[in-house]
Formats: structure tokens, C-alpha cells, sequence
């Protein structure tokens, strides 16, 4: 069976977004969280207790759009990552063509 490295692409790709849509409040709650002691030495610190009440904070207070801020970044990050994996791929089923 011939590999379609289209399709492997597509389907990775798939994942990756999947991925990122799904990681992407947790990352937004660890930014927040690491610059909350930035942010405090200013005087401008919105306290979270931890990455619970962080995530729940933010979704009361911003709701959906609050806990996906960041994605677009963490979405075009992958597509770079993806278009690697494209050519490389590529290579692969180039290398085993036969007339190589």
C-alpha cells in the first residue's frame, strides 16, 4: 500500500488543531499565572489561587473567547510544524519510488 503523504498531512494536521484547541485554556492559565508576579509588582494583579481558579476566573469573567486567547498563535505554530512534516514526508516517498 502506497503512502499519500496529502493525506497523512491533512490528518495530522487534524490532530495538531485538535490538539491545540484543547490545550490551549491550559497554556493561557499558565501565562496568567507565571506573569501574575510580573503584573504585581506594578500594582495591576488579578490573584489566582491556582490553575483551577484560574481557568475558572477567566471563563466566568471572559467565557469561551477568554479561555481561547492565544489559539490563532498556537494554531499557526502547528501549521509551520505541519509544512515541515509535508516535506519531509515528501522525501520519504520519493526516496522509495523505484526508480531511485
Amino acid at each position: 500500500m502506497q503512502r499519500n503523504p496529502f493525506v497523512e498531512f491533512v490528518c495530522g494536521g487534524g490532530a495538531a488543531m485538535c490538539a491545540v484547541t484543547f490545550t490551549n485554556p491550559l497554556d493561557m492559565a499558565r501565562t496568567r499565572l507565571q506573569l501574575q508576579g510580573e503584573l504585581g509588582l506594578r500594582g495591576d494583579c488579578k490573584t489566582y489561587r491556582n490553575v483551577w481558579h484560574c481557568l475558572y476566573s477567566v471563563a466566568k469573567q471572559e467565557g469561551l473567547r477568554g479561555l481561547q486567547k492565544g489559539l490563532v498563535s498556537g494554531g499557526l505554530y502547528q501549521v509551520t510544524s505541519l509544512t515541515e512534516f509535508l516535506h519531509y514526508m515528501s522525501l520519504i516517498v520519493a526516496c522509495h519510488a523505484p526508480h531511485c
